[in-house]
């Protein structure tokens, strides 16, 4: 085989004579002139193949290439006015959409945000999802004092306060029997005698929390400091100190107490300092041990502490001793 390739190549064209003395194969192989020739022959059509190869694969990938690359062109030229835009695109289109002005059909007027009703919002242009959400915050004991409250209803947003807010009147609304909302009491106010009209008076307090003052008052039978405000959920150490020159407490002011030799379990878990379990276990332990003496052992159920005891001891007494 390397015989006839070597006659058929080198037939046709002659080996140079410097390969032959340079690479004598013959020698080294033992091969004869012509299997040397067919050698060489060999290699060099092996290494003419592999050219011709990458030829191939290089220019095929090329047109593949360019086809995917005109494929996308057409793509991109004709695509619908719907197609999906880039993000960086949305984001331009958007932030020009906000910056557009808004048309409106208001019809404002000027008005005071604690009286107005719903339908005088509505005919002003206000949607009537932003209206109730107005109506439902007042309902909830919410009082205006500044255009700027109006940040707090939700759905309100910043643009429309500012717009609004132009026409808000904070006039002085007289109700019967209440005073202004928009006005606060310059009398001091005993926190264990004032009804929850009287509670208005105070600053950052509004109907809402004025009745939950008062049914707080009651169940504990009556506020033995002011700090007692505080385990009302949502008020805050604020309202002592912006307060603090009207709210005051009576020196001889003493809080309704439980007997507890005669109280049932349901009216001791009713108080908040104690919980029903603890009212359980101090029941058991009078009917174990006979009635208390002193409202000190109560400390002697395991579910009641010291801490406990500190704080529910004021509202206790035993009938016929002096607590």
């Amino acid at each position: 085989m390397l015989a006839l390739g070597g006659h058929f190549l080198f037939g046709i064209i002659p080996f140079p004579n410097f390969y032959r003395r340079h690479w004598d194969m013959k020698k080294f192989f033992e091969l004869s002139l012509w299997e040397e020739r067919g050698f060489w022959a060999l290699n060099m059509l092996i290494a003419v193949l592999i050219v011709f190869n990458r030829i191939d694969v290089d220019t095929g990938a090329s047109q593949e290439y360019n086809a995917i690359n005109y494929d996308s062109i057409v793509q991109a030229v004709n695509a619908p006015r719907n197609v999906q835009l880039p993000m960086e695109t949305r984001v331009e289109r958007e932030e020009i959409r906000i910056e557009a002005p808004v048309k409106t059909n208001f019809k404002l007027q000027h008005f005071n945000p604690n009286t107005v009703s719903k339908e005088e919002l509505l005919d002003m242009g206000i949607p009537s999802y932003q209206v109730d959400k107005l109506i439902n915050f007042r309902k909830a004991g919410a009082v205006f004092y500044k255009k700027e409250d109006l940040h707090k209803v939700y759905s309100w947003d910043s643009s429309l306060v500012e717009l609004v807010g132009l026409f808000v009147r904070m006039e002085k609304v007289e109700t019967p029997g209440k005073k202004p909302l928009t006005t606060l009491s310059t009398n001091r106010i005993n926190i264990n005698t004032a009804d929850s009209t009287a509670l208005l008076g105070l600053k950052g307090v509004g109907p809402y929390y004025a009745k939950k003052i008062v049914e707080y008052r009651n169940r504990l039978g009556g506020f033995i400091s002011l700090n007692q405000l505080l385990e009302i959920g949502r008020l805050d150490s604020m309202l002592l100190i912006n307060n603090k020159d009207l709210l005051h407490l009576a020196e001889d002011f003493r809080p309704a107490r439980m007997d507890i030799n005669k109280v049932n379990i349901k009216e001791l878990s009713r108080h908040p300092y104690i919980n029903y379990k603890q009212a359980k276990a101090l029941i058991a332990y009078r009917d174990n041990h006979g009635p208390f003496l002193e409202i000190k052992q109560i400390t002697n159920s395991v579910l009641i502490a010291e801490e406990d005891y500190l704080k529910i001891a004021p509202y206790l007494e035993i009938s016929g001793r002096a607590n």
